[in-house]
């Protein structure tokens, strides 16, 4: 046991105990120490340190602390943490932190040891702050010291730190190439902890895991890949691994299926049409090499047609050497390969991204998707059923795993010509049934029309009846050599197809890829053409947007005019007249009201005479009231039937101004409508206010100054019996002399009043007859400004930013063009007829 074994177990004391020594170690301890003193120069230091073991085993730890403290030899710095553990392990935590944190020594066992004592007594406090202060200080002083690690991974593990507790997985790794370690950090990856990383922070532990165990270091790429999959930098991983296999070498007989078939998907993922072409030109060229490298030569007809097809399209993109030896796999593939599954992901990644984008494909391509599917395609002529294409029968057998699908275009075949229903039907089918009946007249267009599509898929008949049809069928046994014609069929139609159609199955598979692979390419072409053909159509949308926004503009305009120009007809027409019938009335009123007085006599009760010329007053008003709502009731009709006229004028001009509008612009539909209810709402103001209603008395004669100076004069006349005459002559004089026009104008403005309210209503009643025109004009001008913005800002971007559409596009050729090749490098093509195909 070395010495510092001893000073850390604390046992150091029995370095002065012989291996026979039977008394016990106080006994010993005190003799050496007698021993010690007989000398002529003696130090007690390492006795006393010694004596401290044995009292702090014995649990004597105030002894202990005591021999400890007069500790002035080498081992003083050991005395001052074994008072620290004393205190620790009685429970006087913070005596022994000051202790240990006191302790500052060179010595890194020593160190090591506090920082574990430190680490020990933090987590007891539940101090998890100081307890990674701690932890992490002496990893990175010591690491190589036992157990510090390993307690760091577990501390880091329960506090479900991953940052921390990876990168020290990383380190050791690094450090101590320990195969518990690399399976460390693979857990972690695994487990998605390692993802809070940048994925070069893994480059050098990757080599690190290559040169040291290399299926340890298939796992981890593994694990790594997977992890950042769906992780925003994704591409870095893709950059740090294509880093790492440009710089390690291959074996030839070394097995990287698992990687080469992540660099598969990983490809198939760049070129989804995810990424802008430009960022891909700094990724796939070394992702292909790699891919290819790494790739067993049964397997490599992808990866090589892959390099083969970018470097195609992207010329000295790739080093010539990958380029080569894709060459030579290409020339010399014997790989097996999923044409049809292939092809299938293709459609299905064309299909995904013009949905996406709101681009309608051919439909029937769908059809084709399902590759354990057959379809027969059926045709009757002499159907009668009104229906268009649709699946008729599906069946299948136990011991066939595929699916035979009847697919019935018996219907639209009456309904369009032959060619134009075979060329709609062909992408359908992977096989054609053509049904003729005895009264059918098969004609030579129709024969020449089947034998053109037996190029692409077989061709059968079936001819009902059994005696009628030599000749037909010798005339179609020499014409289709290849198809299979039956005579009678008069059986369930599922049972005939059932017992004849199941075992006509080879060369299907070939011949749907090939519809595929044209599907695709026909689709790739008009999706090119198409993006020009929309640039076009928002261009002319633009300008049709901006010459209905004009428009629109000009009307709105317009009827802002015509509303003026009718609401002042309305308003002067109803005032002019209200205003003259008002006038004649106050006008009146002075004489009339004068001519009241004429009942005051010598005769008359001058207590009550005011009261008897009031009312004969009011009566007059009365009357003449009753004549001017006469004459009222006439104007407003005659004024009301102006303004509809005038009302009915406007409308016309709505429906001008719609007709033009629907007629420049097609497929819009204005409607403008002018609200008619205001004409009832003036009939029944009209009805209200001009009958006849007895009116308000009004205190006329009782209000004037002259009449309540009277009643005054009339109480002291009468008093002083004043004579008749008197009073008579003094009414006669002052009566004559009132001016009875303020009295007519109070009476008129309160009997007009509901008919200047009316007035002052006009305006609005206006506004609401336009209102709806307005309301339709407005909004249609604010939607269409709004769609005009989003069109112009549509049409910049796709001008702008052609790559976000048009990149897509040749990543789907670079994919099709890919499959292409290996198709025909299994087909065993001359490799020249693929160079100088047309694209």
């Amino acid at each position: 046991m070395t010495l510092e074994d001893r000073l850390i177990q604390k046992t150091y004391y029995k370095h002065f105990i012989n291996d026979n020594e039977n008394r016990h170690p106080i006994e010993v301890l005190g003799e050496a120490a007698v021993a010690e003193q007989e000398k002529e120069s003696y130090d007690l230091s390492d006795i006393r340190f010694a004596q401290g073991e044995v009292y702090y085993h014995s649990q004597d730890f105030e002894t202990a602390i005591f021999k400890w403290e007069n500790i002035n030899s080498e081992l003083e710095p050991w005395a001052k943490k074994n008072i620290g553990d004393t205190y620790y392990k009685t429970g006087r935590l913070s005596d022994a932190e000051e202790i240990y944190l006191s302790l500052k020594v060179d010595d890194p066992i020593l160190t090591a040891e506090v920082s574990l004592q430190l680490f020990s007594l933090y987590i007891d406090q539940d101090n998890i702050e100081r307890a990674y202060e701690v932890i992490k200080e002496a990893v990175e002083v010591n690491p190589a010291y036992p157990g510090i690690t390993e307690l760091a991974r577990k501390f880091y593990e329960r506090q479900e730190d991953w940052k921390s507790a990876t990168e020290l997985a990383v380190s050791e790794s690094i450090r101590t190439e320990d195969l518990f370690w690399f399976a460390t950090v693979i857990k972690y990856a695994k487990n998605q902890y390692t993802t809070i990383f940048s994925p070069d922070y893994f480059y050098q532990v990757l080599i690190t895991f290559y040169k040291t165990d290399q299926m340890h270091f298939k796992k981890l790429v593994s694990a790594l890949w997977e992890s950042y999959k769906n992780e925003e930098i994704y591409l870095e991983w893709i950059k740090t691994i294509n880093d790492i296999f440009l710089n390690v070498d291959i074996g030839l007989y070394e097995y990287w299926q698992e990687i080469s078939s992540l660099y598969e998907e990983s490809y198939l993922y760049l070129i989804s049409g995810s990424y802008d072409l430009q960022v891909l030109h700094d990724f796939i060229p070394t992702t292909l090499e790699n891919w290819l490298k790494i790739t067993r030569d049964a397997k490599s007809l992808f990866p090589a047609a892959a390099i083969w097809t970018w470097n195609e399209q992207f010329p000295s993109t790739i080093m010539e050497e990958s380029v080569q030896k894709a060459e030579s796999t290409l020339f010399n593939s014997d790989s097996d390969i999923d044409g049809l599954s292939y092809s299938l992901n293709i459609v299905e990644s064309m299909m995904s991204w013009a949905e996406q984008r709101n681009i309608e494909l051919d439909p029937s391509v769908a059809s084709l998707l399902n590759k354990n599917v057959h379809h027969l395609l059926m045709i009757d002529p002499e159907n009668d059923e009104e229906t268009t294409v649709k699946t008729l029968h599906t069946f299948s057998r136990e011991e066939d795993e595929r699916t035979w699908m009847v697919v019935d275009g018996s219907s639209a075949y009456r309904e369009k010509k032959l060619r134009q229903s075979l060329d709609k039907w062909a992408p359908l089918g992977d096989s054609l049934l053509f049904i003729i009946h005895p009264t059918y007249a098969f004609s030579e267009d129709e024969r020449e029309e089947l034998r053109k599509l037996e190029q692409s898929m077989p061709v059968h008949f079936l001819i009902k009846g059994m005696d009628a049809h030599g000749d037909i069928e010798s005339r179609l046994r020499m014409d289709f050599q290849d198809a299979l014609i039956s005579v009678g069929g008069d059986e369930n139609l599922t049972s005939f197809i059932q017992a004849n159609f199941f075992e006509i199955i080879d060369g299907t598979e070939k011949r749907r890829i090939h519809k595929l692979l044209s599907f695709m390419r026909i689709t790739l072409h008009d999706l090119g053409k198409r993006r020009l053909e929309e640039e076009l159509y928002l261009q002319d949308l633009i300008n049709t947007e901006e010459q209905k926004i004009e428009k629109l503009g000009s009307d709105i305009e317009f009827l802002r005019e015509l509303e003026k120009k009718k609401s002042r007809y309305v308003t002067e027409t109803y005032a002019k007249l209200k205003d003259e019938i008002k006038d004649n009335f106050e006008n009146s009123l002075p004489k009339l009201l004068r001519e009241c007085t004429d009942i005051i006599t010598e005769d008359s009760d001058f207590a009550n005479i005011h009261k008897e010329v009031n009312d004969k007053m009011n009566k007059v008003i009365e009357v003449q009231w009753t004549k001017v709502l006469t004459d009222l009731q006439h104007a407003l009709q005659q004024w009301l039937s102006l303004s509809r006229e005038e009302l009915v004028q406007s409308q016309e001009s709505f429906d001008d101004l719609a007709v033009e509008f629907n007629n420049r612009f097609v497929g819009e539909k204005v409607e403008l409508k002018g609200d008619f209810k205001i004409l009832d709402d003036w009939r029944r103001d009209i009805r209200r206010l001009t009958v006849r209603m007895p009116i308000e008395e009004q205190n006329i004669f009782l209000q004037s100054k002259f009449t309540q100076l009277m009643f005054q004069r009339a109480g002291k006349l009468i008093g002083a019996l004043a004579s008749q005459k008197t009073m008579y002559n003094q009414y006669k004089k002052n009566v004559d002399s009132q001016d009875y026009e303020e009295a007519a104008q109070m009476v008129t403005n309160r009997l007009f009043a509901q008919f200047n309210s009316l007035e002052n209503s006009l305006k609005l009643d206006v506004e609401t007859f336009f209102s709806q025109p307005f309301e339709e004009l407005t909004m249609l001008k604010d939607g269409t400004e709004v769609s005009l913005e989003n069109n112009r800002l549509t049409l910049k971007d796709m001008k702008e930013n052609p790559g976000e559409y048009y990149n897509p596009i040749q990543l789907f050729e670079i994919r099709v063009r890919q499959y292409e090749v290996m198709i025909e490098a299994k087909e065993e093509v001359d490799y020249s007829e693929i160079l100088v195909e047309d694209n």
